[in-house]
């Protein structure tokens, strides 16, 4: 409670002070109010938040002060009991936008791309916010060396993960002959494990921990609510296993074994002492053929290639992992439509965009066996285990009038008669566009899947967000976001109420600009 109170003093001095100095001329700002429910490790809240932004030229700052209060009406102290849950506080920091000379952001992420986006393609650290809190960072810099232009770019998804793996990140170089573009990037996932849910944080994930609340226990070998350590029948066979020498008065000789076959479990994963990781190499080239007019097209070609390989652990099979490129052109049409469209060709066991804006909710996955016993499924093994394919992809995004802005994005790649396919969408109408309204958006995305237009399964997310003005600089949002997870790896996800394998969030907040 000492923690929380300091932290609690601070945070709103803090905003105190941004606001007093936004009161005069000059940086905008503005307060964000969340209501609404959020379900945190199975457990539903309702939350109740404070969302101050200040923007001072290019220096932005976001804060995200927030209590959840459950079924009782007690605050959920988690959010406030370590000096280190302050981190959590600070939606973001921010320092111009990518594509500027100078840019870095602290915090949430959204819509990331590295290059061209052969790896890394319209990332987010926020697919299951706010119930999972990364914080992450973005940075880059475009130092001009002569007739030669060296850029530099830095992404970490979650910088709370480098102790323990590191978790996703990506360093890239580029450069620049005359007109001539080069790139080169570096993209890990040092431990795709840190992705397992681990409520007591003792390394053991929770499917594979028989008291996910007790950081000092994880096996129960016959499930009757007593670690194997304590249990004198740690199988459960009604066979008492030992009888300790020490318990019996007067014996001298040694522990006396009572069941010479005692069938425990075995020790479970440990995702701080087994890691699983997965890289990529990319390089590309590109060229302005048309720089001017209504009229641009930027010639690229990218290629990439995924190091190492990776053992199935359901089928035990080694998979080498494979290549993929991409000529294509990029561009814009008189400054409202932009345009994207590639031809794309892999070999075996490789995946485009592998690293997406899904990649948090399939990092890794609980499959299970033949012995129907629950395994750490990580994405490589269902992402990196393709035939070689040929395709196109093509992505078009357009501002009409002001008016309608509608996004999309279609890949299909085949080889006989297997095919991979995606799609991505939205569509949104701009602010006023309407009386009173704000922002209205709907989008869906599935890539990388056969059926690329099952809204409902594993590896789609669908949302809406609508905004509307009160008046008096009142804003009232509405903000639904869902997506898929098979939890119990029986390829089928369960709609049903109170379902782990349905991720919804959903949040109502009251705005107020200044």
């Amino acid at each position: 409670m000492k923690h929380m109170k300091l932290m609690l003093i601070s945070i709103a001095a803090f905003t105190t002070l941004l606001f007093a100095q936004g009161a005069g001329s000059g940086p905008d700002y503005g307060m964000g109010m969340g209501l609404g429910a959020v379900t945190i490790d199975g457990e539903i809240y309702n939350q109740i938040a404070l969302r101050p932004e200040v923007a001072l030229g290019k220096l932005g700052v976001g804060l995200d002060l927030v209590i959840y209060l459950n079924a009782q009406g007690d605050i959920r102290a988690d959010e406030w009991n370590e000096a280190q849950d302050i981190l959590d506080k600070i939606l973001y920091l921010r320092w111009g936008q990518p594509g500027d000379k100078l840019f870095a952001r602290y915090g949430t992420l959204d819509n990331v791309t590295i290059g061209y986006g052969i790896l890394i393609k319209n990332y987010s650290n926020m697919e299951e916010f706010p119930a999972v809190r990364q914080v992450g960072a973005h940075f880059g810099a475009t130092l001009p060396m002569g007739p030669l232009g060296v850029g530099f770019e830095g992404f970490a998804a979650n910088i709370k993960e480098f102790n323990g793996g590191p978790g996703l990140m990506s360093v890239r170089a580029t450069t620049n002959l005359g007109k001539l573009k080069f790139g080169a990037t570096y993209a890990t996932d040092g431990n795709q494990y840190l992705g397992l849910s681990d409520r007591d944080g003792d390394g053991y994930p929770d499917f594979a921990d028989d008291f996910p609340d007790a950081d000092s226990l994880y096996i129960d070998s016959d499930g009757d609510g007593i670690t194997d350590a304590d249990d004198r029948d740690a199988d459960g066979d009604n066979i008492t296993d030992v009888i300790y020498a020490n318990e019996i008065p007067g014996w001298t000789g040694g522990d006396i074994l009572l069941d010479p076959s005692v069938l425990l479990k075995g020790e479970p994963l440990n995702i701080n002492d087994t890691k699983k990781s997965i890289s990529a190499i990319s390089f590309d080239v590109g060229y302005p053929v048309i720089e001017k007019g209504p009229f641009t097209m930027m010639a690229a070609v990218e290629f990439s290639k995924f190091l190492g390989d990776h053992v199935n652990v359901l089928s035990n099979d080694t998979i080498s992992h494979g290549w993929g490129f991409a000529p294509g052109i990029h561009g814009k049409i008189m400054k409202m439509v932009h345009y994207d469209l590639e031809y794309r060709q892999s070999s075996e066991n490789f995946a485009f965009g592998f690293f997406d804006r899904n990649y948090d909710l399939q990092r890794v996955m609980v499959r299970e066996d033949s012995n129907g016993d629950p395994l750490a499924y990580t994405k490589d093994m269902g992402y990196l285990e393709t035939p070689a394919l040929k395709g196109i992809y093509g992505g078009l995004s357009a501002n009409i009038a002001n008016f309608l802005t509608i996004t999309g994005s279609y890949l299909d790649m085949r080889q006989d008669t297997i095919a991979v396919k995606g799609v991505t969408a939205s569509i949104g109408l701009a602010e006023n566009s309407l009386p009173k309204l704000k922002e209205a958006k709907a989008y869906f995305e599935r890539m990388n899947r056969e059926d690329p237009f099952n809204f409902v399964a594993e590896g789609s997310i669908l949302g809406y967000r609508a905004a509307f003005e009160l008046g008096g600089g009142v804003i009232l949002a509405y903000d639904f976001k869902q997506s898929y997870r098979d939890v119990n790896g029986d390829g089928e996800i369960d709609t049903s109420k109170n379902s782990d394998e349905v991720i919804a969030i959903t949040s109502i907040e009251t705005g107020f600009t200044f």
